[in-house]
Order: C-alpha cells, then sequence, then structure tokens
C-alpha cells in the first residue's frame, strides 16, 4: 500500500482553487471505511494567522 497518492482535482468548480488532492493511507485507518483527503492549494492563496516557528531577522 502506498502512503500517499497525488490526484489532480478535475471539478472545473474548485479546481482552481484546489488543483490537487493527496490521498493519505495508513494502516491506522484500515478499520475505517473511509479515505483522509487533504485538499492542496497554493501557499499565496491564504496568508498565515501567525507563524508557528518565526525565522531570526
Amino acid at each position: 500500500m502506498s502512503q500517499f497518492t497525488l490526484y489532480q482535482n478535475n471539478d472545473k468548480n474548485t479546481s482552481t482553487a484546489y488543483p490537487y488532492f493527496v490521498d493519505v493511507q495508513s494502516e491506522l485507518l484500515d478499520t475505517l471505511n473511509t479515505r483522509l483527503v487533504i485538499p492542496l492549494t497554493k501557499w499565496q492563496a491564504y496568508r498565515p494567522k501567525f507563524c508557528v516557528n518565526p525565522l531570526p531577522n
């Protein structure tokens, strides 16, 4: 079983905001009858509200 699979979003309504999806697979999720899918977007589309590990100036 591959751990990650990348899919292109072919939905014309959402593909601009989320061009790709990552299907995450793990033995921990085998008992669930579902998938864990993470939508990917361009980093420029969203600005972080705070920086977890700020770089020193």
